[in-house]
């Protein structure tokens, strides 16, 4: 499984976690407004258990086989202002690169984790981003509330949560983003899933479940292979704070030659 949680050691927000997908020995993909004003973060991989910042230090998996994040790369224009959705959501990825390299054979996999992660292939190629394509993506986060500012519990659950659905024809999206009006993002940038989809982690045919990180990878199986299309950006709160679609991912196949450039640095 390529699926990576950032989290922090010195913690500047409560409970503060990100998803992330590694695309290679050195990098995570995941959501610039995940990493933009966020430091001393840390790349957790190998278990499908939440482990709270607090703890990090001290579990077996993660004191073992953590990763520092030492560098993060955002696209040129992407600015941080999380008072202005419209501003932040804005071609909203990023790619970190860990301190050291991943090695997917580590007996510390083995010895104090759940499984052994790996890289996941990126799709560059716009044509996969179809309408009606099945689609997964992973997380800990709840699966129906968000979190208010000057709310301290930790909303994060213990074990790791799958969603399936089915991307979406931009126009619904573009309906439902008008205030703020998100459509020129929607159209340049990103990926829209709504509807229900019918695999599971392994590309079989499911029941759906629910969760709602930010900067979790959106997966499809691309000529049987998995296959990372998005990080996961927006999504719509009502009034009772209950996280609500359609859910909008930034596309890799429109951000293709950020991402190739640094992964051609470690070739």
């Amino acid at each position: 499984m390529q699926l990576v949680y950032l989290t922090q050691v010195k913690r500047h927000y409560d409970n503060w976690m990100c998803g992330g997908a590694i695309i290679s020995r050195f990098h995570i993909l995941t959501s610039a407004a995940c990493v933009e004003d966020v430091t001393d973060l840390y790349a957790i991989s190998g278990t499908i258990s939440y482990v709270p910042p607090q703890s990090i230090l001290t579990n077996g998996c993660t004191k073992n086989t953590k990763r520092k994040i030492v560098y993060t790369c955002i696209p040129k224009e992407y600015k941080l202002d999380y008072k202005q959705v419209e501003t932040w959501s804005y071609n909203d990825i990023a790619v970190v690169r860990v301190d050291i390299q991943y090695d997917f054979s580590d007996p510390q996999y083995d010895k104090h984790c759940h499984f052994r992660p790996n890289s996941i292939p990126v799709n560059f190629n716009i044509a996969n981003e179809n309408k009606g394509r099945d689609v997964i993506t992973f997380g800990f986060g709840h699966q129906s509330y968000w979190r208010m500012k000057y709310v301290r519990e930790d909303y994060n659950y213990p074990d790791l949560m799958y969603t399936t659905a089915k991307i979406s024809d931009q126009g619904k999206c573009k309906a439902a983003y008008q205030k703020p009006n998100l459509t020129e993002k929607i159209v340049k940038y990103m990926i829209c899933t709504n509807a229900s989809g019918n695999i599971d982690i392994n590309g079989k045919l499911i029941q759906r479940r629910t969760d709602n990180d930010h900067g979790v990878p959106l997966v499809t199986w691309i000529n049987e292979e998995e296959t990372v299309l998005g990080v996961g950006s927006v999504f719509r709160v009502d009034k009772d704070t209950k996280c609500i679609g359609p859910f909008l991912y930034t596309s890799t196949a429109r951000n293709k030659v950020f991402i190739e450039c640094l992964l051609e640095e470690t070739k």
